[in-house]
């Protein structure tokens, strides 16, 4: 290595490590190995901070080398990601430990439930759990999965007993159907690289670029870089109806051999849109200016400018991004419901580069994820609930994000998560804690309208504060194991008992100065919920316990809505107890 490369590379590590003791700092790490878990996980998944779950962890006895499963899952386009990672604090890419990673996704992908179930480590036998029953549900080909090896050190300098043991692994799980499969090798330059990209997407720059602009209309871009002949890219508009007829001309949608990506669906919420779009006559022209458009790959273009019938000939050709619009089309098409004015914009791209072919189909399939909530961010009632949050109350209610992660003059409590608040307003106010756990995809699909357009801040904020209380509380607790297992996988379950304990179900503009004092109370008294979460945390258990029998992972168990009513029914019996006892305090008083 030269020496400007090790001084590269010494300047990131140190970097990392900076990072690492200002999240130890911020965020209240225990240890500076739960600060390093934590800032990895934040830097190469893309979360806030305050958005890792203590379920998320697995680090501890019996971890089988794995320190993070984080599942991403799409219920509504049923479909999920997975994450799973080993973080290492260490300067160097161990071989060892990666052939120890390799056996710690053989007990989370091969093993049977008799043997996981025995290890000692409840959150990685929990996830294993998970992991299989999505499988079960979805099937492999519907499962994205994502493997972090993660160190300070440098990853250019593997050695070939590491080289060897990654491609196995790689080899492996590309093979076994996933529908698509990534090993990360993330060094020192890696996590700097990404933290800094993290920085650059919330510093976003407008700008006013001009363009040679003609009076007529241009429909089509031609375009080859230089001494590239056979490499080149027509940009294009296409009929839907057109497209729907080449995506039907070959059996078992062979045109979308080297689609990443399957069809999701027509069920699913972003296939949905597309639906109702091209089959919608108030919508249907607007689809072009909707929708990201198909890219498309072939050995040869060439395109016939015959006024009356131009065409573009393409020969070997394959729709490589555009699955889910064009299989949507064909329905539409099929179902003789798509609009004739209905039109797409096509990226064709002509090369016989093979290794050209892998980097458009990986770039154009891999950007950076737009989330559901990131398409919310700018709707208007964010941005109204976001003026009210600082108006009123004055918090940063943060509507993408990381929005305000780099502004060093706010404070960390300050910030709240869209996210979050979404989360524990459909758990407490709207009594659906199991949904608000493990679907919270919804808060951005179904129940988007019903939480954001109705409700009033007192109420967001009180939930939020009431929440994260109870998550505050799961990262405490340590023993017994059944009541560690209750705060951190029922954190949602108990927040909706402690916000019905503390408010009786009071909620909304007739009760907002009430909400508003108790908000000020529990600011003024941190630890005035503790004696209400004792109490929930009780009930809770009191549940689990009885019913336990139904579904042994807790995971699984309170992401069942079976749960909802009987949490109820004990919230009923528990309110009436209360009044009953305020009446003996009133008769004892009168007397």
């Amino acid at each position: 290595m030269t020496e400007s490369a090790l001084k590269n590379l010494t300047l990131c590590q140190t970097t990392i490590d900076e990072s690492i003791d200002v999240f130890k700092q911020t965020y209240n790490c225990q240890s500076k190995s739960e600060a390093c878990l934590a800032y990895a996980m934040a830097t190469v998944l893309g979360l806030d901070p305050d958005d890792i779950e203590a379920e998320d962890i697995t680090e501890g006895s019996s971890e089988k080398q794995i320190d993070f499963i984080n599942i991403d899952e799409e219920s509504e386009n049923g479909f999920a990601t997975i994450h799973i990672g080993q973080v290492k604090q260490e300067k160097g890419f161990s071989s060892n430990k990666l052939v120890l990673l390799k056996n710690g996704l053989e007990w989370v992908f091969a093993k049977p439930k008799p043997e996981y179930e025995n290890l000692e480590n409840i959150n990685l036998k929990t996830k294993i759990g998970v992991i299989r029953e999505l499988r079960t549900r979805y099937h492999t080909p519907r499962l994205r999965l994502n493997v972090y090896f993660i160190t300070n050190g440098d990853s250019s300098n593997l050695s070939q007993e590491f080289n060897d043991e990654a491609r196995a692994i790689r080899d492996f799980y590309s093979a076994i159907g996933f529908d698509n499969f990534r090993l990360h090798i993330i060094g020192a330059k890696e996590l700097v690289q990404i933290q800094h990209e993290r920085e650059r997407e919330t510093k976003k720059i407008n700008y006013d670029l001009p363009i040679v602009f003609s009076n007529s209309i241009p429909s089509l871009i031609n375009f080859a870089g230089k001494n590239q002949e056979k490499t080149k890219a027509i940009v294009c508009t296409v009929k839907a109806q057109e497209l729907a007829n080449l995506a039907s001309v070959a059996q078992e949608d062979f045109i979308f051999v080297m689609n990443l990506r399957h069809f999701l669906g027509i069920s699913g919420s972003v296939n949905t849109d597309i639906y109702k779009t091209c089959t919608d006559s108030e919508e249907s022209t607007l689809f072009w200016f909707l929708n990201n458009g198909v890219t498309v790959i072939c050995d040869s273009a060439s395109f016939n400018g015959d006024p009356d019938k131009p065409m573009i000939n393409l020969i070997n050709v394959q729709i490589v991004n555009g699955c889910q619009t064009t299989v949507s089309l064909r329905k539409a098409w099929s179902n003789k419901e798509l609009k004739e004015d209905v039109a797409v914009l096509v990226k064709i791209f002509q090369t016989s580069n093979p290794a050209l072919v892998q980097r458009i189909t990986l770039t154009t399939n891999n950007q950076n994820a737009i989330t559901s909530r990131d398409l919310r961010a700018n709707d208007r009632n964010q941005v109204l609930i976001q003026k009210a949050f600082k108006d009123k109350y004055d918090y940063y209610y943060q509507r993408k994000s990381r929005e305000f992660s780099e502004n060093k003059t706010i404070k960390r409590k300050s910030i709240i998560p869209n996210s979050k608040v979404g989360q524990a307003y459909l758990a407490i106010c709207l009594r659906k804690p199991s949904v608000a756990r493990g679907y919270k995809d919804k808060i951005w699909g179904e129940f988007y309208s019903e939480i954001f357009e109705k409700a009033v801040i007192e109420d967001f904020l009180l939930c939020y504060k009431i929440y994260t209380f109870c998550a505050d509380m799961a990262k405490s607790i340590e023993k017994p194991k059944t009541k560690k297992e209750v705060a951190v996988y029922g954190a949602f379950h108990l927040a909706r008992i402690c916000g019905s304990l503390i408010t009786k179900d009071e909620w909304g503009n007739s009760n907002a100065v009430n909400t508003a004092a108790l908000i000020r109370e529990i600011e003024e008294k941190p630890h005035l919920l503790e004696a209400t979460y004792a109490k929930a945390l009780k009930i809770l258990r009191a549940i689990r316990t009885e019913t336990k029998k139904q579904e042994p992972n807790p995971a699984l168990y309170f992401k069942n809505n079976s749960v909802h009513n009987l949490i109820e029914q004990a919230l009923d019996t528990a309110h009436m107890a209360a009044n009953k006892d305020k009446g003996k305090l009133l008769h004892k008083s009168t007397k």
